[in-house]
């Protein structure tokens, strides 16, 4: 295992896969195939934006936000909002690859 820079200057290498964990971005190179990798990231983000359409639906819905629980609603928002978020990075992930 060979470690390259650590710190908030490190950058990117060209081949290399990113993901996040908490708030440190990790970076992992000459490890993956970057076609498969745009692969697996396209198959995510059309399953994330699937399930970003089903809850905006939901909540879209005046049925649902005006009969369901209080604390449903909410957790459904949480659960959209975190969504974005996901989708968000990982097409950040596509795009640089």
């Amino acid at each position: 295992v060979e470690t390259g820079d650590i710190g908030p200057r490190a950058e990117r290498p060209a081949d290399a896969a990113a993901t996040t964990a908490g708030h440190v971005e990790l970076y992992i190179h000459s490890l993956i195939d970057p076609e498969q990798e745009r692969q697996r990231l396209s198959k995510r983000l059309e399953e994330l934006e699937r399930n970003i359409a089903r809850l905006e639906a939901r909540l879209a819905n005046k049925g649902y936000t005006d009969r369901a629980p209080a604390e449903l609603v909410k957790q459904t928002r949480e659960q959209l909002t975190n969504l974005q978020t996901e989708a968000r990075t990982v097409r950040q992930q596509f795009e640089s690859l």
